[in-house]
């Protein structure tokens, strides 16, 4: 589970098309969203057009199908798997701003 969010966000990321400001602030709404502080998750229909590869397009498409999975999880899981993606998010984050 963990993996798939966090490709999510690498590949919000990694899209080498779209402002860094934009992806930047699309990757801290994912992850307000994961973490549990939103109920809503951006709009990534633009970004998965973006993708040059096909799945990566598919996954920014099916997002809440991943997010919703978390809820199959313990609350302990859950916690270790939000706290996991919480850092990368945030290294990523830096590695955009840089």
């Amino acid at each position: 589970m963990l993996y798939l969010l966090a490709r999510v966000a690498d590949t919000i990321a990694d899209s080498k098309h779209g402002e860094t400001d934009l992806l930047l602030q699309t990757l801290q709404q994912y992850n307000e969203r994961v973490q549990g502080d939103s109920e809503a998750l951006p709009k990534f229909d633009d970004l998965a057009e973006m993708q040059e590869n096909e799945g990566e397009g598919a996954l920014l498409r099916n997002v809440a199908s991943v997010v919703a999975c978390l809820e199959e999880f313990s609350d302990g899981d859950r916690m270790r798997i939000r706290k996991c993606l919480d850092i990368i998010v945030g290294g990523q984050s830096l590695d955009l701003q840089r």
